[in-house]
């Protein structure tokens, strides 16, 4: 109501508009024309299924399938000569589901993902979100045997993206101008699963916890280098568990991992924690007749075949020390049998 193309002339508008599979979409607000497009107000999407998103994005993933259902609410304000801002903005992910073709177990399967008091700031590119919480799931990963991870092939190749090729001389890369700065008051996992296989030489091996709960405050900088800083991090593993393919039991288990008080920075290589406590559980290390360790020829350490080592790529970071520090003030481990062969 009240639109006009006069300097400055606000009107009223809103939105309604009814989704396929009960999904709702609620828009209200007020908008300017001139001099430049301006538009504040509340948005709110309900019910959103995944399974009406699935037919557009099938084509460009190597998916079998994609389940869902999202809620997002936000209060905006867009001005065309500004930028875009988003407050007080919410979204809930429930009964998710990612499955790759032919290659089971599924890759996620969760219950809730929820993210609460959200703001972004376009122009300052600052995202802070006060609690983001994950809860109720299971989420699993693999190697192959040629080193590929199946999350890395989930966006399929596309001829039509494929750039031409260029015969003239690259410049120098310019370093970024500015920097998104991304924080989180409180992430949360709570009952979640994690499944983690490497089929990759010598040997096939799996690392399994059954019960993951966490939680931290996070604060990123991405630019020229990452910055990233996790502190109050606080752990519960339960279940854990070490298998080679073939092997009639466990190679190693422990009933529950508990870390208190970790804190996490990315740029000074450093990890420090009040205390990590292992307790319950067995191993067998069994020296073989070469006097190799079984346990360790399984997981790459110490072998010969560098290329065969199970460790993951470098990652670079800022800084100038080449290596990791760590501190823990207290280390406990009870009641863990260790048999020796």
């Amino acid at each position: 109501s009240k639109l006009a193309t006069m300097n400055d002339q606000k009107a009223a508008y809103q939105l309604k508009a009814n989704l396929p599979l009960d999904g709702r979409l609620d828009l209200n607000g007020e908008l300017v024309l001139q001099p430049s497009l301006q538009a504040n107000g509340e948005m709110s999407l309900k019910a959103l299924n995944a399974a009406w998103l699935w037919p557009f994005v099938r084509d460009r993933v190597a998916l079998s399938d994609i389940k869902g259902n999202v809620d997002v609410s936000t209060r905006y304000a867009y001005d065309a000569a500004k930028s875009l801002r988003l407050d007080a903005a919410n979204l809930t992910a429930s009964d998710l589901l990612v499955a790759r073709a032919g290659q089971p177990p599924t890759l996620l399967a969760m219950k809730r993902i929820g993210m609460a008091d959200g703001q972004l700031l376009l122009a300052e590119k600052k995202f802070t979100l006060g609690t983001l919480r994950i809860e109720e799931g299971q989420a699993n990963a693999e190697i192959d045997s040629a080193g590929r991870l199946d999350w890395a092939g989930i966006a399929k190749p596309s001829a039509q993206n494929k750039p031409a090729p260029d015969l003239q001389p690259k410049p120098t890369a310019m370093p970024l101008q500015t920097a998104w700065n991304v924080a989180v008051g409180k992430l949360q996992v709570a009952q979640v699963g994690v499944l983690f296989t490497d089929r990759r030489p010598p040997q096939a091996v799996s690392f399994e916890v059954a019960d993951i709960a966490f939680d931290l405050g996070l604060s990123l900088t991405s630019g020229d280098a990452l910055q990233l800083v996790a502190d109050g991090i606080g752990v519960t593993l339960k279940g854990l568990q070490l298998k080679s393919d073939g092997a009639p039991k466990p190679l190693a288990t422990l009933d529950s991992v508990t870390l208190q008080q970790g804190r996490l920075n990315l740029v000074e290589r450093q990890f420090t924690a009040v205390s990590l406590k292992a307790e319950g559980g067995q191993t067998s290390v069994v020296r073989q007749a070469n006097g190799a360790i079984e346990l360790l020829e399984l997981l790459g350490v110490g072998a010969d075949n560098k290329s065969a080592l199970k460790q993951p790529a470098p990652v670079t970071t800022a800084g100038n020390s080449s290596h990791w520090n760590y501190g823990v003030d207290a280390v406990r481990l009870g009641d863990v049998l260790v048999n020796l062969v």
